[in-house]
């Protein structure tokens, strides 16, 4: 997608310009504005717009992004879960006893279960 840029510095943005004279203010329904007074402002309107897509998009890619971490980390934690207790049960451990698995701080340590007693 293009980069568009507005260039702004042209624009009195706080309305304060020097008045030389007292004039009228207009009142009519309707006021014709050229395209050159328009333009500046236009084109931020435009850009805009397309900030807005990219942004919308953005959000998109990371809610999709996020869903897809999301449900991995509940496979690899619902593996995590299984594989302990099929240790557990390779262990030939009391089921009706709850046990917690210890695991170890580093790699090539030990694991331990420990008995949680209720």
């Amino acid at each position: 997608m293009e980069d568009l840029e507005v260039n702004l510095s042209g624009i009195d943005a706080t309305g304060e310009e020097e008045k030389k004279e007292e004039v009228t203010p207009v009142t009519s329904e309707v006021i014709d504005i050229e395209w050159e007074q328009v333009e500046q402002i236009y084109k931020a309107t435009e850009v805009t717009a397309q900030i807005e897509i990219q942004l919308s998009r953005a959000f998109l890619q990371f809610e999709k992004f996020k869903t897809q971490l999301m449900s991995q980390l509940r496979e690899t934690e619902a593996f995590a879960i299984q594989e302990g207790q099929k240790l557990k049960e390779s262990m030939n451990i009391d089921r009706s006893i709850v046990y917690e698995l210890k695991l170890p701080a580093n790699p090539g340590e030990k694991a331990f279960f420990i008995r949680k007693d209720q």
